[in-house]
């Protein structure tokens, strides 16, 4: 089950940070959070929450080994 969970978060975070590089290619200046260029990861909210994606997969792919 939670490997299941793992992958299915690992997926979601692909797709969010894909879905982060393609607004900030076709959007460069739709930033949410910050009115930067030099902040990619953190202006924009899709990368970071791939970010959070990721982490929370990798965790629980360590609590269950």
């Amino acid at each position: 089950m939670y490997k299941i969970l793992a992958k299915l978060s690992a997926i979601v975070a692909a797709i969010l940070i894909l879905l982060g590089i393609i607004d900030k290619i076709f959007f460069p200046h739709s930033n949410i959070l910050l009115q930067h260029e030099n902040y990619f990861i953190a202006a924009n909210p899709f990368i970071l929450f791939g970010i959070f994606f990721l982490i929370a997969s990798y965790i629980k792919s360590k609590n269950k080994e």
